[in-house]
């Protein structure tokens, strides 16, 4: 709190990360009533934003309690969206790996490590290498819970309702649970044209919508 408190005052903004579980004693309302910052000025304060991320065990079989409505099962599912991080930033890492993703599991899946910094293009091989991955793009605009659902779906065994808060912990769950990959691996065809579907849709045709609208709006007020 002490750093908040000193770079508000040097006028710098300030973002706190909160991690979130059931029975948080850190929370968004502690910190704002927090004694260091109770003097600060309002044009202060406006500087300061908070995010709650939950709580992600590196296991993924282990299930953390979180307040009501932020586990993933089949009532919420359908709101959970894909991956913001694969295929969007690319982690150069101390041993030379490159991640195809930010993920804080990212190290203990080896699939999400696509390529050694060697030579000029490496960066461009990474991302050339990474982009050729379908399940990466299944990840990327389904999302890890999504396919949890439909390996499940496939496979009545596998569990994954009201288990799992924090993508990245549902994403290593999917990499590691050898009964997910089995039915990725034999059934994954079929999410071929969905996937392909939903990424036109997302990159191309809603945003050439949304350009559309915007000119149809400035021509109208011109």
């Amino acid at each position: 709190m002490l750093a908040a408190k000193l770079s508000l005052e040097k006028l710098l903004p300030v973002l706190i990360m909160i991690e979130l579980k059931q029975y948080s004693v850190v929370t968004i309302d502690t910190i704002k009533n927090h004694e260091m910052l109770k003097g600060l000025s309002e044009e202060a304060k406006m500087r300061l934003q908070y995010i709650e991320s939950p709580w992600m065990p590196l296991n993924p079989s282990l299930i953390e309690k979180y307040p009501e409505g932020k586990v993933s099962n089949m009532e919420n599912l359908a709101a959970r969206g894909g991956c913001d991080s694969v295929l969007e930033t690319y982690v150069i890492q101390a041993n030379g790996k490159i991640g195809s993703c930010c993920g804080l599991g990212m190290r203990l899946i080896p699939e999400l490590n696509s390529e050694i910094c060697r030579g000029d293009t490496f960066l461009k091989e990474a991302i050339d290498k990474s982009e050729k991955d379908f399940l990466k793009l299944w990840l990327r605009y389904m999302g890890p819970e999504k396919i949890l659902a439909w390996a499940a779906h496939k496979n009545p065994d596998i569990k994954w309702e009201n288990m799992y808060a924090h993508k990245c912990q549902a994403c290593m769950r999917m990499y590691k649970d050898s009964m997910v990959k089995k039915v990725i691996k034999e059934n994954y065809e079929e999410m071929i044209s969905e996937v392909l579907l939903t990424a036109y849709i997302d990159d191309i045709y809603a945003p050439n919508q949304f350009a559309k609208n915007i000119d149809s709006v400035g021509s109208t007020e011109s």
